[in-house]
């Protein structure tokens, strides 16, 4: 078959500083996107690359009669519901695709939609607020602390060591802050002091799964006054120093517990439309109630074992190679659109758009 690699290419030009702050966090290495290149070779099939910028669309509709397939992990360009961008092309161009829809991809990125679809499933998610202005009356019925993060991104950005408030004060600056930088609204919600899960999904209907649950070893984090799996943990402390440092794989786990992680993973993975592999985030309260933060309808496949993708370390725990795992969420999709593999009715043409990247190696 012919597959189509939809990414977003980590490049020098967004600078770290950019406000409002580039997706660069987001990005992907072009050692992560040849490394699913790698993978999906070695299925038998043929790749072609489609950098997922404002020149995207015309590639798609370039190789719409080449493509039987696309293995989308694009973030998108800076704008609302980002992540939707490549899937609503892919959806206009009849071109099928592995992860979610485009529906999903906006709901899942504003953490405040989702909670709403959360909370009318059933699901128990912390109690929050969105504030446009750090001037909005905070909601009587929320007390600190309090964290606070953007609404609509993901990677932790703009999650912070001083992201949780112990007053109104600390809060209304904060939420100015983030206000400021990103340019969105904020989510303002109970900070739950318990053990943090994140727990991977593969599969769809009655072949979803989950893997190895990985929960955030906070006993071996830095000292902080309170412990959240913020953006200096995940991209400067565990870039540092061996991630197992910063998290168990919970093969021990109670028996209670792990079911009950298990089950909401599972339901919130079908209430908020993730397909084919996914993660979801969860933490208990001092009184060991679990509560869904949030869910990444993509997550992180970055080929290095010791980066914080999360979903990859789990995957490989559970035994499954790097290319096992590019191979198992591929052949989910297929099987969800009930493709044979085997076969292409698509005709091949030269590759042109991967050079560019391989001179980036």
């Amino acid at each position: 078959m012919n597959i189509g690699l939809t990414y977003n290419l980590l490049k020098d030009d967004l600078l770290p500083d950019e406000e409002p702050p580039s997706c660069r966090d987001e990005y992907d290495s072009p050692k992560t996107v040849l490394a699913i290149e790698k993978a999906i070779k070695a299925m038998g099939h043929s790749v072609y690359f489609i950098e997922a910028d404002d020149k995207a669309y015309f590639a798609l509709y370039r190789l719409k009669d080449t493509l039987d397939f696309v293995f989308n992990f694009a973030e998108g360009v800076p704008g609302e519901s980002r992540e939707s961008q490549i899937p609503m092309m892919l959806e206009m161009l009849k071109i099928p695709y592995t992860a979610c829809g485009p529906l999903a991809a906006a709901v899942t990125l504003d953490k405040a939609v989702a909670k709403k679809v959360l909370i009318a499933s059933g699901i128990p998610t912390p109690p929050y607020q969105v504030m446009n202005t750090h001037e909005d009356v905070l909601d009587p019925s929320l007390f600190f602390p309090l964290i606070v993060k953007p609404n609509g991104e993901g990677s932790s950005m703009g999650v912070d060591a001083d992201s949780v408030c112990k007053d109104e004060v600390s809060l209304r600056r904060k939420v100015k802050q983030l206000i400021d930088k990103y340019k969105e609204p904020v989510l303002v919600e109970k900070f739950l002091s318990g053990r943090e899960f994140t727990i991977p999904l593969i599969g769809n209907g009655n072949d979803l799964r989950v893997l190895p649950i990985l929960e955030i070893a906070f006993d071996k984090f830095p000292k902080m006054e309170f412990y959240i799996d913020c953006y200096e943990a995940k991209s400067v402390w565990c870039e540092e120093n061996d991630l197992e440092e910063a998290i168990n794989v919970n093969d021990t786990l109670e028996p209670d517990l792990k079911r009950r992680l298990q089950k909401i993973a599972m339901d919130s993975f079908n209430a908020l439309g993730l397909r084919d592999f996914g993660r979801i985030d969860m933490r208990m309260d001092e009184e060991g109630n679990i509560y869904v933060l949030e869910a990444n309808p993509i997550p992180g496949l970055n080929p290095n074992p010791k980066h914080f993708s999360y979903f990859q370390v789990s995957a490989s725990y559970s035994g499954m190679s790097y290319d096992q795992i590019i191979e198992a969420i591929l052949k989910t999709a297929f099987k969800r659109y009930g493709l044979d593999e085997t076969r292409s009715h698509k005709k091949i043409i030269k590759n042109e758009i991967s050079a560019p990247l391989r001179r980036k190696v």
